[in-house]
Order: C-alpha cells, then sequence, then structure tokens
C-alpha cells in the first residue's frame, strides 16, 4: 500500500514538477524548490558538520539507528557530514528474522501475482519519468555533487542514465563503444 500511495503521489506531483525550473538553472532555484518534491527528506546545500543527515535501516517497517555509525567526509572541506547506520553481528537478528517471514518464492512472480508484478510496473516507469524531469535531475544533481567531485555538467547525467530503460542503457552503451 505505502508503494502505490508513494506512486500517486508521483502522478500527481508530475504536472507541478514539470513547470519547475530547467536543469541549468541557478542555485537559488534548486533552493527554492528542494523541498516541494515528494520524496526530497534533504537539501544539499543545507548538509554541514553542523547539519549533518543521517542514514537508518529499515527492518520490520521500520526506521532506526545503529550502535555503531560511519561517516563520511565532505570533499569541499573535510568535516564528517553524513552519518550511516552500520550493521554489526549484534543487530543482524532483526534483519534475519524479517528474511525468514519473507515467503521463499511467489511474491514477484508474474504468474502467481499479476497484480503486483503490473504494480511494480508502474512504479517502475514512473520512477522512470521522474527522473527524467528538470526539477528531479536538478535535486540529484546536487546532491550527487555533494558526495563526488562532478561538475555540474557530469552529474546530472547519473541521473539521466539512471531514468532509462534497460534496452535504452544497452544500446546507448553499444554506441558509445
Amino acid at each position: 500500500m505505502y508503494r502505490s500511495a508513494v506512486a500517486a503521489r508521483l502522478l500527481r506531483d508530475t504536472a507541478a514538477a514539470q513547470k519547475g525550473p530547467g536543469w541549468l538553472s541557478s542555485l537559488n532555484h534548486s533552493r527554492q524548490f528542494a523541498h516541494s518534491l515528494p520524496f526530497a527528506t534533504v537539501d544539499a546545500e543545507e548538509l554541514s558538520g553542523a547539519r549533518p543527515a543521517e542514514v537508518q535501516n529499515r527492518v520490520q517497517g521500520k526506521w532506526g539507528g545503529s550502535s555503531r555509525w560511519n561517516t563520511i567526509v565532505d570533499p569541499f572541506n573535510e568535516e564528517p557530514f553524513i552519518r550511516v547506520a552500520e550493521v554489526d553481528e549484534k543487530g543482524i537478528r532483526p534483519f534475519v528474522e524479517s528474511l525468514s517471514n519473507c515467503p521463499k518464492h511467489g511474491l514477484h512472480n508474474p504468474f502467481k501475482l499479476p497484480e503486483r508484478y503490473l504494480l511494480y510496473g508502474n512504479i517502475s516507469s514512473k520512477a522512470g519519468h521522474m527522473l527524467s524531469l528538470p526539477k528531479v535531475i536538478d535535486f540529484f544533481a546536487r546532491i550527487i555533487q555533494r558526495v563526488s567531485p562532478k561538475s555540474y555538467q557530469q552529474a546530472p547525467l547519473w541521473t539521466k542514465f539512471k531514468s532509462c530503460d534497460g534496452i535504452k542503457v544497452g544500446t546507448w552503451l553499444f554506441k558509445q563503444a
């Protein structure tokens, strides 16, 4: 149900997202529109050592931290600005229990659950469409720039690449060779 609600939100916001600024918009436009995306939980320009982002684990339907954290260092000023929850041997038990409760087969089988197969196909299609919108490309380009040394011209290419389906990607790679 959660995923279908997200998919519905993606469709609803598609029209509004298309009216947003182009992917070559100024930094001010990026700040103005970053939090209007339905999935945006972080603003790339606000990440800092004073206001670090936190990556949590999701297990058994709940988000949670950890007793151990790994840090990602800001490439601009070398201060830690992202904390990532690490799973140790003691903390792995909830993940194992969750996997034990999951059906071993049939969950994504198009013959056993065609409605689930169609649901994920629709979600993938909508996600690919969202990843091709200028506002979303700008959002991910700014996030990519914060954690890797990419120019603003390079960073959007990763988002555009991920928005393609397998056939388009394979064709693109074949043409590049």
